[in-house]
C-alpha cells in the first residue's frame, strides 16, 4: 500500500484462490460506514464479508465498497467472539438448516436481548450462552421452541434422566 492515507480498492479472488485469510475494510450497507471485516468469498465483483467487531455479514458487497485494510487497524483485538445457543437442539438433524438459520435471524434482528453466560473458555473459543428479550425477559430458546424451528435440550436432557 502506498504511504498515502487513502486506502486502495482491493482485489482478493487470487489470493482467496490460494485459502488465505483475508482481512479487508469494507462499507457497510446499512449505514455506510467503513468497518474491520473478513473476506470469506468472492464472486464476479461481490464480496462476503464478515464484520470481525460485531459477527454479523453482508454477502453482496460490490468491490468498490471494499478496501484494503490499513495494517495498524488489524493491531486491535477482534470484538465480537462465536457463540454457542445452550439449550436447544436442531428438530430433524444434526445441524441447522438453512430455513431454521432464517428465522432465527428474523426472530433476533434489530432485537434488544439480554445474554447470559454460562461457560466462556475463550482460548478455544467457545462460549456458551443464553438469550432473553428485553422487552419481556422471554428466553429465546422458548420462541424457537414454539416456533418450531429446536428442540428445547434442557427438556430433552431431563427425559433422559433414568
Amino acid at each position: 500500500m502506498s504511504s498515502s492515507t487513502t486506502p486502495t480498492y482491493c482485489q482478493y479472488p487470487a489470493l482467496l484462490a490460494a485459502r488465505r485469510v483475508l482481512f479487508a475494510w469494507p462499507r457497510y450497507s446499512r449505514d455506510n460506514r467503513w468497518y474491520r471485516g473478513e473476506v470469506k468469498r468472492t464472486w464476479h465483483d461481490k464480496y462476503h464479508i464478515f464484520f470481525l467487531d460485531y459477527g454479523n455479514e453482508d454477502k453482496a458487497v460490490p468491490s468498490d465498497m471494499v478496501k484494503t485494510i490499513p495494517s495498524h487497524f488489524l493491531q486491535v483485538p477482534f470484538q465480537a467472539v462465536h457463540c454457542s445457543l445452550a439449550d436447544i437442539a436442531p428438530t430433524a438433524a444434526d445441524s441447522w438448516g438453512p430455513a431454521e438459520l432464517a428465522k432465527l435471524a428474523d426472530l433476533t434482528e434489530d432485537e434488544e436481548m439480554y445474554m447470559d453466560i454460562l461457560q466462556a473458555d475463550l482460548a478455544d473459543g467457545q462460549v456458551l450462552v443464553r438469550l432473553y428479550y428485553a422487552s419481556d425477559e422471554e428466553p429465546l430458546v422458548e420462541v424457537l421452541c414454539r416456533e418450531g424451528v429446536g428442540l428445547n435440550q434442557a427438556h430433552l436432557d431431563s427425559q433422559h434422566l433414568f
